[in-house]
């Protein structure tokens, strides 16, 4: 199981703007090129193969933000830490399918 995070920005309306994952570093998920939210679960994808990574369910608010992402930019961005910061950090196609 990924424990993992989803950080959001929003806009002076209050609307997300965009949000980025921060996820433990070697994960795994360097390795993915897209994600799939279905309903409140993530998949990562490498090609069209899933990958053996699980997620545990988003709650409501990082779903809504994601599906965000999803639809006006296609790409989210990834922060993999450790315990004194940011490790590495690169784009994934995210795609909501509901």
């Amino acid at each position: 199981m990924i424990a993992f995070e989803v950080f959001a920005a929003k806009a002076n309306d209050g609307r997300v703007s965009n949000a980025f994952l921060s996820v433990p570093v070697r994960c795994g998920l360097k390795g993915a090129d897209t994600l799939t939210l279905r309903g409140l679960q993530l998949t990562a994808y490498r090609g069209r193969t899933v990958m053996a990574l699980d997620f545990p369910a988003l709650d409501e608010a990082s779903g809504e933000a994601l599906r965000h992402v999803a639809a006006s930019q296609g790409r989210v961005a990834i922060g993999e830490f450790n315990a004194v910061g940011i490790v590495d950090a690169y784009m994934l196609r995210v795609e909501a399918i509901d």
